[in-house]
C-alpha cells in the first residue's frame, strides 16, 4: 500500500513527512504479526470465520458484524486492498472473480503436482500438521508464488 504525501503530513506519533514523500505500509509484517493473528505462520482457512456458538444475542451481533468479515473488508490490520477512503474500489469485483475462478477449478478440474517437480518449497503447515507440497515464495516487490512452478491440470470427465 503505497502513498505519496501531497502536502506536509504529521502522524499521531509526531513524525512529519514533507510533500512528495513516498510512504508504504508493511503488509507482510502486519499480516504475519502474532499479536494480531495467532499462529500467523500457519495456514488457517477459517481464520476469518466467526464462531457459530453463543445463542441468539451472539447471532444478532454476528449478523451486524457480517460485513466486517468479508474477504473484501478493510481494516487497520488487514490491508490487502488498502484501507480508508482510498481503499481499492475494485475489491468487490476482484473478490467475486477470484471466487468464480476457484469454483470453476474445484468443480471441473483435477489438480496435482507433477511427479518430476523437485519439492524444494517444503510442505504446508495446516493446523500444526505438515501436509502436501507448496512451492517456495519469491520476493519481487513483495511475496508472490513461484511463477515457474508446474502443476498438472486435467478436465474432469
Amino acid at each position: 500500500m503505497n502513498r505519496i504525501a501531497l502536502r506536509p503530513f504529521t502522524f499521531s506519533t509526531g513524525l512529519t513527512v514533507p510533500t512528495g514523500t513516498s510512504i508504504s505500509s508493511h503488509l507482510y509484517g502486519t499480516h504475519q504479526d502474532e499479536s494480531l493473528y495467532p499462529h500467523a505462520e500457519t495456514f488457517d482457512g477459517f481464520r476469518f470465520v466467526e464462531s457459530t456458538t453463543g445463542g441468539k444475542e451472539a447471532a444478532d451481533e454476528r449478523s451486524t458484524s457480517a460485513m466486517k468479515k468479508t474477504m473484501y473488508a478493510t481494516s487497520s490490520t488487514y490491508l490487502a486492498f488498502g484501507h480508508g477512503k482510498h481503499a481499492c474500489p475494485g475489491r468487490f469485483f476482484a473478490s467475486m472473480v477470484v471466487k468464480l475462478i476457484m469454483a470453476e477449478l474445484i468443480v471441473n478440474y483435477d489438480l496435482r503436482w507433477p511427479d518430476d517437480v523437485p519439492k524444494t518449497g517444503g510442505s504446508v503447515d495446516i493446523f500444526g500438521e505438515k501436509v502436501g507440497y507448496r512451492p517456495a515464495d519469491i520476493w519481487i516487490g513483495g511475496i508472490v508464488p513461484d511463477h515457474k512452478a508446474k502443476m498438472v491440470l486435467r478436465r474432469r470427465a
